[in-house]
C-alpha cells in the first residue's frame, strides 16, 4: 500500500521468511470469543420473526462456522468478548521495560539494588512503623535498562505487527473512499456523513467487517472537541456524550453534555472552560494508601492534531 501511495523504500535491514504457516492458529480462541459476542449483540434491528431468527443463526453458521444457541442482548458481556477478540493482538507486542516495586528492609538490599548497573531506580520511598522502626521498609519503584529488558515469554512482534497492520490497511481504505464526509475517526471506528448514491462501508455483523454501533439509529448531530472527545445525539432525541479522563456520572452529565461540549466548540463560553466537582474520590498515594478526598477537573477543547479553519473544517499542518 505504501509503495503503491509514492513512498520509496530507501534500504531493507531484515527479511524474515516463515516455511511453515497455519490458517487455524487462533481458530479456537477466536471462534470461543466471536460466538459470545455474537449472542451477546442479539438479534438484529429487523428480525424479528421465528423464521428470521432462524435465518440469522443459519447465515452466521454458514459465514463463519459458529452456531449460535442463546442469543440475548448483554451489552456488558458483549463488552468483554470484543475486547478479548480486539486485545490479543497488542499482546503480543507487549512492552516489558515496566515499572516494578520491591520493599527492602535492610541497607544491603538498598545499597545492591542502587548499584545494579541493569536497573534504573525511579523513587524510593520511606514507609515507616510507628510502633517499631527497626520493621521500616523502603518502598523502591524501579525499571530495566534498555540492555537488560527480560524478553517476553509470550512474544511474537510479526502477529502484533502483522495483524494490526492489516487492521490500518482497512481503516485507511474506508476514510480514502469516504473523503471528507468523515467526521471522527478511531482506532477501528469511523464516524461520517451518510449521503444516498455515495459510497458507504458495508456493514455486516462478522469478524473483520464494519458493524454498526447504534443499533439501527441514526446520527443527526455530532460534536468533537477532541481526540476521544466527542458527543453526539441520535433520530430518537437521546444524546451519547465521550471525555477520556472523566467519569460521567449522572451529576458530571448535568455540567459536561451534548449542549455544554456543542457550545464550546461554536465558542459560547466565556472562559473555555468547565469545572467539575468529584466530592469523596477514592485515591491512592506512593504509599499505596487508599484515602478520600475531593477532586476538581477542567474540561476544556483540546484539539493540535491538525489546523482548524474558520468553517470548523481542519487541514493537515503544511497544507
Amino acid at each position: 500500500m505504501a509503495l503503491e501511495m509514492g513512498y520509496v523504500m530507501d534500504c531493507i535491514h531484515e527479511v524474515w521468511n516463515f516455511p511453515q504457516t497455519s490458517r487455524t492458529l487462533f481458530r479456537g480462541y477466536i471462534d470461543t470469543f466471536l460466538k459470545i459476542k455474537q449472542e451477546a449483540s442479539g438479534y438484529p434491528p429487523g428480525c424479528d420473526s421465528v423464521e428470521q431468527k432462524i435465518e440469522f443463526v443459519q447465515e452466521v453458521f454458514r459465514r463463519e462456522g459458529i452456531r449460535l444457541e442463546d442469543v440475548e442482548k448483554n451489552p456488558v458481556l458483549r463488552t468483554i468478548a470484543k475486547m478479548f477478540l480486539n486485545c490479543l493482538w497488542g499482546k503480543f507486542g507487549q512492552r516489558q521495560q515496566l515499572t516494578q516495586n520491591r520493599y527492602l528492609s535492610d541497607r544491603g538490599e538498598l545499597l545492591e539494588l542502587i548499584q545494579d548497573d541493569t536497573k534504573k531506580v525511579m523513587h524510593l520511598e520511606l514507609i515507616q512503623n510507628k510502633e517499631n522502626d527497626e520493621l521500616d521498609l523502603i518502598l523502591a519503584n524501579y525499571t530495566e535498562t534498555d540492555d537488560f529488558v527480560p524478553p517476553c515469554h509470550f512474544g511474537n512482534v510479526v502477529i502484533a505487527c502483522y495483524t494490526t497492520a492489516l487492521a490500518r490497511l482497512e481503516l485507511y481504505d474506508a476514510l480514502r473512499r469516504l473523503d471528507d464526509r468523515v467526521l471522527y475517526i478511531d482506532t477501528d471506528s469511523i464516524i461520517y456523513v451518510h449521503e444516498d448514491y455515495k459510497w458507504s462501508p458495508p456493514i455486516l455483523d462478522s469478524l473483520g467487517c464494519w458493524t454498526d454501533e447504534l443499533g439501527g439509529k441514526k446520527i443527526t448531530t455530532f460534536v468533537s472537541g477532541g481526540l476521544k472527545n466527542y458527543a453526539y445525539q441520535l433520530d430518537d432525541g437521546s444524546t451519547v456524550c465521550k471525555v477520556k479522563g472523566m467519569t460521567l456520572d449522572y451529576k458530571t452529565n448535568q455540567i459536561i453534555n451534548f449542549e455544554t461540549m456543542k457550545n464550546m466548540v461554536l465558542s459560547q463560553t466565556d472562559d473555555g472552560k468547565v469545572t467539575v466537582t468529584y466530592p469523596s474520590k477514592n485515591v491512592r498515594g506512593k504509599d499505596h494508601r487508599l484515602f478520600s478526598k475531593d477532586m476538581t477537573k477542567d474540561y476544556h477543547i483540546v484539539y493540535d492534531k491538525r489546523q482548524i479553519l474558520k468553517n470548523l473544517n481542519t487541514l493537515p499542518y503544511g497544507f
